[in-house]
């Protein structure tokens, strides 16, 4: 997937908004894909996102969005956002 799409789907689902912390209206998606790894036990606030029962390491897939002005960086969860890590291109 292109970064391309993966900045339209963003704007289909009302997520790119200005940044928080400077309110300017530009951002750059990094290259690649970003893993944060976690122990998970027994019910967990991630189930939504595919991550169940545990416990057992498990690992949250992401991208990244980094503000043009200021440096402000922000994370996107890839399963809600229906994009396949493996198949992430930039």
């Amino acid at each position: 997937m292109t970064s391309e799409e993966i900045i339209k789907i963003l704007r289909e689902k009302k997520a790119i908004l200005e940044c928080p912390a400077c309110a300017h209206d530009g951002f750059t998606l990094l290259e690649g894909d970003f893993t944060q790894e976690f122990i998970a036990w027994g019910k967990t606030p991630f189930a939504a996102l595919g991550v169940g029962p545990g416990p057992s390491h498990r690992s949250l897939s992401y991208i990244v969005l980094v503000c043009d002005n200021c440096g402000y960086m922000r994370q996107h969860a890839m399963k809600p956002l229906g994009i396949t890590p493996k198949y992430r291109r930039g």
